[in-house]
């Protein structure tokens, strides 16, 4: 079911001898909300990042694996190294049931009844997840055994390949067509529909729109293995069709060790499932003047960032000193948790702002979390600079975005007269970023502001103007002319 509907909960009834227990996990999305201990008139109990369930008492910590204190922290272990089997399942149902107070700090209770519940989501809702984790647990179900780390790092996909696999070219896949827009190879090892379906167990629903028309169709899905996959009459056929994607707009310096310039070096970088996207990294020997209120020039992402699952920021800035040793301007991390995001949807399609501190400084991270984009790849090629041969080009290059009714422009090229790089014509202007996110709903908007240096003469307008391209799969190119010259933008999108 869409995960914008109502809550729909799932309770499971877990029993071992004596003991018996009742999970209640949120239909929409599998995640586990809570548990009760099956006494009549006792209120569940509920993670600390979630209100959903009514007249609940809170745990002392959250659901999730990452974010904040949570109950992998609570249990002091990973993931890596809890046992799952029936022994397992036995002692955790027999722990949350005879456990009056899970929260207590006595007799270890708080820690047991948080690694009880790390047992039981890895065992009911994972396993219910992936196919590929519920036949590990079978397979060592007697004896019990502790998950690889590729399972436990696949818990972080479930988005993504659930959105990969219903974007797949329906309904002319075959067990081997590639999954869009998804890396091959990836150290998932899953880069092929029939992969895919071999690894879910169940998919998440994920709404969809495309840019082509529709087309009614007769789908035989009996050959798929492992999962059950509903397909209506109508199936979209476009295999690019948008995904969740992570916009990273602009660092804002706030405060850089009370100095006006300081001296900006450090690394901004995002950890998705895919890996790890660097969007920032200067090193001290190439520190770049900032004042309050300045912008980090960014250089990337180089690839999409996918906001399917969660992603974490991580900002680590500094100031250089010559003499005095250097200062910490801004540490820390930013978690996307779609455990929690999911809830209400509030933050998606709009401009989320995040401010990270440090000893001496603050930077304020601005980011986006677009549900329905694309990911496109900018190219400015100089067609005429003055009909010179390089053209000593400076100026500025921008990507406008409007985000929930909100424009942001993100700078790909911006030099000074004195900072000006030689082109020739028909090669293309070096950006500092070209990758960026395409919303659905908006487009995107290119403006160039593009001069030719000149020592003697006046400086010559090479491309003054804007161009606006569609969200649409493959490459659009349009002419942005000046006084003097020409450029060619191409915006390819996928």
């Amino acid at each position: 079911m869409p995960q914008t509907e109502p809550v729909s909960w799932l309770d499971i009834r877990l029993t071992s001898g004596d003991s018996t227990i009742i999970l209640r996990i949120d239909q929409r999305n599998l995640y586990v909300r809570g548990y009760s201990r099956d006494i009549e008139d006792e209120p569940f109990w509920e993670f600390s990042d979630s209100s959903l369930i009514p007249g609940s008492r809170h745990l002392a910590y959250g659901g999730s694996y990452v974010d904040g204190y949570n109950f992998v922290v609570a249990a002091g272990t990973t993931r890596l190294n809890v046992h799952l089997g029936l022994p397992n399942l036995r002692n955790a149902i027999a722990i949350l049931a005879t456990t009056e107070d899970p929260n207590s700090t006595q007799n270890n209770a708080l820690q047991d009844c948080a690694r009880a519940l790390l047992v039981l989501t890895q065992m009911i809702a994972e396993s219910a997840r992936f196919q590929l984790i519920t036949n590990h647990i079978v397979t060592n179900w007697f004896n019990s055994a502790r998950l690889t780390s590729q399972l436990v790092r696949m818990q972080q996909s479930f988005g993504t390949f659930s959105s990969a696999v219903q974007r797949a070219d329906f309904p002319y896949w075959t067990p081997n067509t590639p999954l869009p827009n998804v890396p091959n190879p990836n150290t998932a090892n899953i880069w092929t529909v029939g992969q895919a379906i071999a690894a879910l167990g169940i998919l998440l629903y994920v709404p969809r729109i495309s840019s082509r028309m529709k087309r009614q169709v007769h789908v035989d899905v009996g050959n798929a293995r492992n999962a059950d996959i509903a397909v209506g009459a109508a199936v979209d056929a476009n295999v690019s069709h948008p995904r969740t994607l992570v916009s990273i707009e602009y660092v804002r310096v706030n405060d850089i060790d009370s100095e006006n310039p300081g001296e900006l070096y450090g690394t901004v970088k995002v950890k998705d499932f895919w890996g790890v996207h660097t969007v920032y990294d200067r090193s001290s020997s190439n520190y770049e003047s900032k004042r309050p209120g300045e912008f980090a020039t960014l250089t990337g992402p180089s690839t999409a960032i996918s906001g399917d699952d969660v992603f974490v920021i991580s900002v680590s800035l500094w100031d250089y000193d010559i003499i005095s040793p250097d200062d910490e301007i801004a540490q820390g991390d930013i978690v996307w948790e779609p455990r929690t995001e999911n809830i209400t949807f509030a933050n998606y399609d709009k401009r989320l702002e995040k401010v990270v501190y440090g000893e001496y400084g603050n930077v304020t991270v601005g980011f986006s979390v677009v549900r329905q984009a694309l990911n496109a790849t900018i190219d400015v090629l100089l067609i005429n600079g003055d009909k010179e041969s390089p053209a000593d080009v400076y100026g500025t290059i921008k990507a406008s975005q409007v985000i929930g009714g909100s424009s942001t422009s993100l700078t790909l090229f911006e030099k000074s007269s004195s900072e000006y790089v030689q082109v020739r014509p028909h090669h293309s202007i070096p950006l500092t970023r070209s990758v960026v996110v395409v919303p659905m709903t908006a487009g995107l908007t290119i403006t160039t502001d593009l001069w030719d240096y000149d020592t003697i003469s006046p400086d010559d307008p090479i491309a003054q103007g804007s161009e606006y391209f569609d969200a649409v799969v493959g490459t659009q190119t349009k002419s942005i002319y000046g006084k003097y010259g020409e450029v060619q933008v191409s915006v390819t999108c996928e």
